[in-house]
């Protein structure tokens, strides 16, 4: 009687680990789907923190063009060059959670209206613009990637005096 009892024992320990190791086999797929699940979750809320700052800065570009004063903005030290020239930046718009910064492009020109008077840029004359009246639209471009791929958000703002 004592070897059978001795033989039922290391059967039950043997059982022991099997259903310990399945049990821990179980707990690791459980957490490979938790970890899968917050990765996605994550991923959406970078998607909404990167679209809300680039949104924020190309406000900003906005009304940077809307309230800078004209003669700023065409003269010679424009951030906004007359176009096929093209000004391009890296910015910092903001920071990722974990204080991480997040760096995009600005790319920034300007156009004049074509009846814009020639010292101005355009191709107007003094009978076709008597008032010598000035157009100007002034065009930002932000380059940004989220996940790998490239995007591009705009404004165009038109000023005239």
């Amino acid at each position: 009687m004592h070897a059978s009892f001795h033989s039922h024992r290391a059967g039950s320990r043997g059982s022991a680990i099997v259903e310990a190791s399945m049990g821990l086999g179980l707990l690791m797929v459980l957490a490979l789907l938790m970890l899968k699940s917050s990765l996605t979750m994550t991923s959406a809320q970078q998607w909404t923190i990167i679209s809300s700052m680039t949104d924020a800065y190309m406000t900003r570009e906005t009304a940077i063009a809307k309230r800078a004063p004209l003669e700023f903005l065409t003269s010679q030290s424009s951030p906004w060059p007359i176009y096929p020239a093209v000004s391009i930046s890296n910015v910092e718009i903001g920071k990722l959670p974990g204080g991480q910064p997040y760096t995009t492009e600005i790319r920034r020109t300007r156009e004049p209206g074509e009846n814009n008077l020639a010292e101005a840029g355009g191709s107007g004359t003094e009978s076709t613009n008597p008032a010598s009246m000035e157009a100007w639209k002034f065009q930002s471009y932000l380059v940004y990637s989220i996940g790998g791929r490239s995007y591009v958000k705009n404004r165009t703002t038109l000023r005239v005096r």
